[in-house]
């Protein structure tokens, strides 16, 4: 079988799709990295190789603590290999995530909150494009951001996961999961749902419910008003929104963000 093409796996359809690779054969023909990208085009994210080496670089410091001390430091090739697998994980969660999150939304009958969720947006003029590294996007990025791109989606799955755990591996750096903080995490969405109006509500509802649960609030924080999302969008309207919604809504949360900024 001859090895495909990969673009196409990389259409402009499949940008932000935020769906698994499934169960095509073909992908089978691609490297670890290729595959890497296609994960990477339907998380939506323009900066894979960013990230890869973000996850390697904490993997290392992991290895360091647990596995490394009287032996040689792993080389380029290995860190790389274990970024790729962190990275790869990561977008499977969120994206796994980001479905029950828009099943839910659906299955609610909200639907003017699940239009606004999954429709791309057109970018402002005043907010053009930010950070994206060359051939990790396709072209109508410049001028439309898809909904997996903006902040609230980015942030929602992530901070679910906070509820959730991030799962029994150590060199995922969080907390225990389990079924009981599943459900909770689902409970928390339910109820988020059934009282948000707008994108920016429902992830402040989620983002209080988790921080007085079991998320951590700088962790949360760090997801629902993230710096990275800002510079790759420069979405800044959308970020008014959320901090517009915070302070209505995620009183704790809120009183954190402004004491971070205090000191």
């Amino acid at each position: 079988m001859p090895k495909p093409d990969i673009q196409e796996f990389l259409t402009p359809k499949d940008f932000g799709s935020s769906t698994f690779l499934g169960d095509d054969p073909r992908i089978d023909e691609f490297t670890p990295k290729e595959r890497l990208y296609i994960s990477a085009w339907r998380h939506a994210c323009p900066q894979p190789d960013g990230v890869v080496a973000y996850y390697g670089q904490e993997w290392l410091k992991w290895w360091k603590e647990h596995d490394g001390k009287e032996q040689p430091e792993p080389s380029v090739e290995e860190i790389e290999t274990h970024g790729i697998a962190i990275t790869r994980r990561r977008y499977d969660e969120c994206d796994f995530v980001t479905g029950d999150v828009l099943e839910k939304v659906k299955a609610a009958g909200k639907n003017e909150l699940y239009a606004a969720l999954t429709t791309p947006k057109t970018r402002l003029s005043d907010e053009p494009v930010g950070y994206y590294e060359p051939g990790r996007v396709p072209a109508s990025h410049e001028h439309e951001m898809s909904s997996l791109s903006g902040l609230v989606l980015y942030a929602l799955s992530r901070t679910l996961i906070e509820e959730i755990g991030w799962g029994d591996d150590e060199r995922t750096w969080g907390g225990e999961r389990s079924w009981e903080r599943y459900d909770k995490a689902l409970n928390i969405l339910d109820e988020a749902i059934s009282r948000a109006a707008t994108p920016a509500q429902l992830l402040a509802i989620v983002a209080e419910s988790v921080t007085v649960a079991d998320g951590d609030a700088d962790r949360v924080l760090g997801h629902v008003l993230s710096d990275g999302i800002e510079k790759e969008e420069n979405n800044h309207t959308e970020y008014a929104e959320v901090k517009e919604a915070m302070s209505q809504f995620s009183p704790i949360l809120w009183s954190h963000y402004q004491d971070t900024l205090a000191t």
